[in-house]
């Protein structure tokens, strides 16, 4: 699997004056133990939340409570925009961040649709739990956004969140250790942020986020290895091109979208921005190869 790696190169007369950062390709593939690592930690997870929810336990509820509390606390906006961080259509056009430099790291987030998607549903029709709003008197919960009741188990957003931080995280390396740290650490970090909106809003169970977070890696973990396995057909500048426009679309969609969230338009309207942004310097930095289409 190619990949990415962020190399700072000094220039200029003193080599301390600045730096400039290099974006390069290297080739390189996970230990096999670290990948079998990563798979039973995800499925051991996976396996406790699903008992959990079996089981019934009584810490899902209270600390669901607690979260969704302590949650009133913080400007309701701030978590619409980082629960609609988990939104599909919202996240993925951000991803063209990669367009410019690398986009393995966006073809191993779509390669992990298959694995997330069915997970997801097989365990939302084969669970079908109630949502906190459907069980906790409405006096007791604070609920921002619609008031979802049903299909609780796992959370989607959360899926969605940690198959694309974990596809990146697992294939973003930085030569610089302490910003390969500090970087991997911010994702992750942002990825727990979107896990806990997803209880501060009210729509979902402590435990929901867990499996979705061992989902969403687990779904990460398969789109590396599809990346990997079929790389050679990822490096055609036409197909490239083409996933930019699919992205750029999807940005587009969103203005018209209907989203029952406090602030959804910061959401929106960042997603738009970054995507059309990177749209550009796409076209800039390509459009020798792109002119060459019209000769």
């Amino acid at each position: 699997m190619h990949i990415l790696i962020l190399r700072f190169v000094r220039v200029g007369k003193r080599q301390n004056k600045r730096l400039k950062v290099e974006l390069i390709e290297h080739p390189i593939k996970m230990p096999l133990p670290h990948f079998k690592l990563n798979i039973a930690i995800c499925l051991a997870v996976l396996l406790f939340a699903v008992l959990s929810q079996v089981l019934g336990v009584s810490w899902n509820v209270d600390f669901f409570k607690v979260i969704n509390a302590w949650g009133v606390s913080v400007d309701e906006r701030v978590w619409s925009v980082l629960t609609l961080m988990g939104d599909t259509a919202i996240l993925w056009p951000m991803l063209l961040i990669f367009s410019t430099s690398s986009l393995r790291c966006v073809y191993a987030v779509l390669a992990a649709v298959p694995v997330g998607g069915l997970l997801s549903v097989l365990l939302k029709r084969l669970f079908d739990s109630p949502r906190p709003a459907s069980v906790i008197d409405s006096l007791d919960i604070h609920v921002v956004g619609p008031i979802l009741k049903t299909h609780s188990f796992p959370s989607g957003h959360t899926i969605t969140i940690f198959a694309t931080m974990g596809a990146i995280f697992l294939g973003l390396m930085v030569k610089n250790r302490w910003l390969d740290i500090s970087i991997k650490a911010t994702l992750l970090i942002f990825g727990l942020l979107v896990a806990l909106s997803r209880v501060t809003v009210g729509a979902h169970w402590p435990v929901d986020c867990l499996a979705g977070a061992a989902i969403g890696w687990l779904s990460a973990l398969s789109g590396i290895y599809l990346v990997n396995r079929f790389q050679n057909r990822l490096d055609g500048f036409k197909l490239n091109t083409l996933l930019v426009f699919l992205l750029w679309s999807l940005a587009i969609s969103n203005l018209y979208r209907s989203i029952d969230y406090p602030a959804s338009i910061i959401a929106v309207d960042l997603s738009f921005f970054v995507a059309t942004m990177m749209l550009g310097l796409y076209l800039f930095k390509f459009r020798k190869s792109i002119a060459s289409f019209f000769t």
